[in-house]
């Protein structure tokens, strides 16, 4: 099991479900309550006015006027993210009940530590080249990731690839001033863990913590599984 964590500090309690979204245009009608995390919920809905499905992240209802700002932030910050291997984000705006939210395509594959079959380790790997391209791009535009694990890295059925969740990612001048600590235990650098200003070599070394759990079964410093041993 890998770790799943996304912030280092004393873990919340997630807050309980919204409503359905309802947006003030009426375009979006909710299908299924897809995930959640500690700022916002996701939903499966469909575009009525372009008629297809695509998923809405909706922050919670309970979130501060700063921690609504930093969702805004986060939606003009990923949205200026374009390139293939990165969800482009399609629109955002307020709900009815004054959430703001954001649409983006529904991403799709395997998450690239359970990728099957014979050829499945040069198959993650060339995945993982494919998302270092991707991290690259958002940093030639002062964005940094700060969370790449192998959950967040998708690989399609043709072998495309979706680096996905950047909810935790900072413009560069944000990332210098010493955010708080915030990751994934085994996927960040120990500067991050501690609170520390960061660049974007914190997202080589979660680039390179993935290859490390590709070739060994683990992440930096965890102990590797026992191959002998009977599954759990």
């Amino acid at each position: 099991m890998l770790p799943t964590a996304t912030d280092l500090r004393a873990p919340a309690a997630p807050p309980a479900p919204g409503p359905p979204p309802a947006d003030t245009a009426g375009r979006y009608a909710p299908l299924e309550r897809i995930g959640a995390g500690g700022s916002a919920e996701v939903w499966r809905v469909h575009d009525r006015w372009l008629d297809r499905e695509v998923v809405l992240k909706a922050a919670h209802a309970s979130l501060s006027p700063a921690a609504r700002a930093a969702f805004l932030a986060e939606a003009r910050r990923t949205a200026r993210l374009q390139h293939p291997a990165i969800l482009a984000v399609y629109d955002a705006g307020q709900l009815i009940d004054g959430r703001p939210y954001l649409t983006m395509r529904r991403a799709a594959g395997r998450p690239l530590g359970r990728l099957p079959g014979g050829a499945g380790l040069r198959r993650a790997i060339e995945a993982l080249r494919q998302a270092a391209v991707a991290v690259g791009a958002a940093h030639q535009i002062g964005v940094i990731h700060r969370d790449l694990k192998p959950e967040n890295i998708l690989v399609g059925e043709q072998g495309e690839v979706q680096v996905i969740d950047w909810g935790l990612s900072l413009d560069r001048a944000e990332a210098l001033a010493g955010p708080p600590p915030a990751g994934t235990p085994g996927f960040c650098p120990p500067e991050q863990a501690a609170g520390a200003p960061l660049g974007p070599t914190a997202d080589v070394w979660a680039l390179g913590a993935c290859l490390h759990l590709l070739l060994c079964g683990a992440p930096p410093g965890a102990a590797a599984p026992d191959p002998s041993a009977p599954p759990a």
